[in-house]
């Protein structure tokens, strides 16, 4: 086996999933040489939001399945006696998105590559070292016999292989939670023929006892994602084909469904783990967590540790900021991290209570996670006097009804101009991932304290900040201090 040596600078991601790829994407934009290695030679299977500012939200939107009606049955119907329930359509930002891993990884490729960044699978990490100034990493390359090895030095590494426990086991990083074996699953891939609606997700039973679920996967005609709790006869459904078309149509109680072939069977154990910290001098973790998928947290919670991390990394790899500020990572994930867990372990914990009643479907926008908030961490100052004291709820949304430093950015519609032609009338379209935006708020045109803003970010290199001053809707002018915008 051969080594060769590079010397890239900057930073390599160990993974090639939708996190790895989008802190890729926000480091590229800001450029930054990134490099993502995957393993695995073939593609794995307040996040609208960060696609946007990425630039990937209109390809996301285009290509996710219509939210299906939700109907449940008891077992052996899919007659009228049924409980239906249907997903609320809702703002473009806000609205549920049913996309495979798999589609969202090649849109995110896609869209990786056109910024000049390849995804190279196949790469393994080996090992790797750090010192207070780089990281040496060891990566193996394919070939069999002919496989070589590469000893690349880079600035900071990233690992989103906690699963796989390679970044985080070389780091000694613990792992601490459970695992639910009592609730073991079986979930995967199956194509149904007969007069079973693809136009519905369709459950029967609850979860206390035995519980099937078949999710039309729309892109698809005829596939459906399968999850069931069969308990006893979970490990036969996942190893003989007749044993899962009889207990398919005895759950239904449709005798001519048939499952023509089923992929990807698998039996799931819902395991509840953070890795803590997030981070051990230049290498960090993303996405360190595993838990229920009850309340579709976990790849979106995954693309916002991305996303904070992104552009951190991309000030100190510039030299524009100093390396403490990637401190606020650890700082201000995971906590929220934690909280998430609790709130998805809730649910899963409901969903077993049984009986599809209202307490089960009615889980609160907070799930949306634009109450997300890193209010009271080390890099967030207020220094409003008089305001309310900060809340440990990181998902809560202005729970004391003011608006906190430290909270998510509300979004406005009808924002005027006088000085330029907005493309848009939206505030989070002034946003960037490869800018920071000022939004100065002031009551009159010619305020000083707004131009006082102005000149001291002149200070800055150019194209590093773009300032924005917004005045009340009732105002007789407008100040638009972005036409002063910074670069």
């Amino acid at each position: 086996m051969s080594m060769t040596v590079a010397l890239i600078p900057n930073i390599p991601y160990v993974g090639a999933g939708p996190t790895e790829l989008i802190l890729a994407i926000s480091l590229a934009l800001n450029g930054i040489n990134v490099r993502v290695i995957e393993k695995d030679p073939v593609h794995k299977p307040r996040s609208l939001e960060m696609h946007d500012f990425l630039g990937t939200a209109s390809d996301i939107l285009s290509s996710d399945s219509q939210v299906p009606q939700m109907v449940a049955y008891p077992i052996g119907s899919t007659g009228s006696d049924q409980d239906h329930k249907r997903a609320q359509r809702r703002s473009r930002t806000t609205r549920a998105v049913f996309l495979g891993q798999d589609k969202q990884v090649e849109i995110l490729t896609a869209h990786f590559q056109k910024l000049g960044g390849p995804a190279e699978r196949g790469v393994e990490l080996v090992s790797f070292e750090q010192s207070s100034d780089n990281v040496i990493a060891i990566l193996r390359h394919p070939g069999g016999e002919e496989a070589t090895e590469e000893k690349a030095i880079f600035d900071y590494l990233v690992g989103a292989d906690v699963a796989q426990n390679q970044t985080r086991k070389q780091l000694g990083l613990s792992f601490l939670g459970e695992a639910r074996k009592a609730r073991q699953m079986t979930i995967g891939d199956t194509y149904i023929r007969g007069s079973l609606s693809q136009n519905a997700l369709h459950m029967w039973n609850d979860m206390s006892s035995s519980f099937l679920s078949l999710r039309p996967v729309g892109e698809i005609p005829g596939l459906f994602f399968l999850f069931t709790l069969a308990y006893e006869e979970n490990l036969r459904l996942m190893s003989d084909h007749e044993e899962l078309v009889g207990y398919l149509r005895k759950m239904a109680g449709l005798p001519d469904l048939d499952c023509v072939k089923s992929t990807l069977l698998t039996a799931y154990t819902p395991d509840i783990r953070m890795v803590n910290p997030f981070r051990k001098g230049r290498v960090f973790i993303a996405e360190a967590h595993v838990h229920s998928p009850a309340g579709g947290q976990g790849s979106n919670s995954g693309a916002q540790d991305a996303f904070n991390l992104g552009w951190e990394l991309a000030l100190v790899v510039k030299g524009l900021a100093k390396p403490r500020l990637l401190d606020s990572y650890d700082a201000e994930r995971l906590p929220v991290i934690a909280e998430m867990l609790q709130l998805t372990s809730a649910l899963h914990d409901k969903a077993y209570e049984g009986g599809l009643n209202e307490r089960v479907w009615n889980r609160g926008s907070h799930l949306d996670q634009l109450g997300v908030n890193y209010r009271g961490t080390p890099f967030v100052v207020d220094e409003i006097e008089g305001r309310p004291p900060s809340t440990d709820n990181c998902y809560d949304s202005r729970p004391s009804g003011v608006l906190m430093v430290g909270d998510r950015a509300p979004d406005a519609s009808s924002l005027v101009s006088i000085r330029e032609v907005l493309s848009s009338d939206r505030r989070f379209d002034l946003f960037s991932a490869t800018r920071r935006t000022i939004l100065v708020f002031t009551g009159q045109q010619g305020n000083p304290e707004a131009s006082l803003v102005v000149r001291l970010l002149k200070a800055y290199p150019p194209g590093l900040f773009k300032s924005v001053g917004v005045l009340p809707s009732d105002s007789s002018t407008s100040l638009d201090v972005g036409s002063r915008r910074q670069g």
